[in-house]
């Protein structure tokens, strides 16, 4: 608003500037008519001259929030990454896996903004999986549920990485480890 603001006066004081010179140059001998427009015109130049610097450095400041929000973004990704990670790696361990989910649950709360709206979802519902994983796989009468429930939990990392506009995961990164390694 400020910015709006600030325009509309360089222009509205360019308009008045304007007008006094066309009334100073019907009253003036045309030497002095043509020395008031030389200096009208220097007065013009340097106030596009203002408007421009002023518009350039509006875009550069755009430029640099837009900038810190992907770095923050991408920082974001990067470490729900890492903590889905954790969070796959201590799934089947019923001591560990409460406390992974909780800290899943406060680094979402404080981060989930930043992450796309895919992975957000993905991460949230991947984290509340993984809290009654265990539990589903002592029931041994739907397995089903098992697979759609571990699928639920590891669809959050391609999710986390397509939110950070990277290369989809390798068969590396997806591997799921064993015995809890990370």
């Amino acid at each position: 608003m400020n910015s709006t603001i600030s325009v509309a006066a360089k222009w509205g004081g360019l308009l008045v500037l304007g007008v006094a010179a066309y009334f100073l140059v019907r009253r003036l001998s045309s030497a002095d008519a043509a020395a008031i427009a030389g200096l009208g015109g220097a007065v013009i130049g340097a106030l596009i001259a203002l408007a421009s610097q002023f518009w350039a450095g509006e875009l550069d400041r755009k430029h640099q929030l837009r900038m810190a929000a992907l770095e923050r973004r991408l920082e974001a990704h990067q470490q729900g990454f890492a903590l889905w990670r954790k969070l796959l790696s201590s799934a089947h361990d019923e001591q560990t896996i409460g406390a992974v989910v909780n800290e899943c649950q406060e680094w979402w709360n404080n981060n989930c903004l930043f992450l796309t709206a895919e992975a957000r979802e993905k991460f949230q519902f991947a984290y509340i999986c993984a809290a009654s994983h265990k539990e589903y796989t002592r029931d041994r009468t739907n397995p089903e549920l098992v697979t759609k429930n571990w699928k639920n939990i590891t669809d959050a990392g391609e999710a986390l990485v397509n939110g950070a506009a990277l290369p989809t995961l390798g068969e590396k990164e997806a591997k799921i480890l064993p015995n809890g390694e990370a």
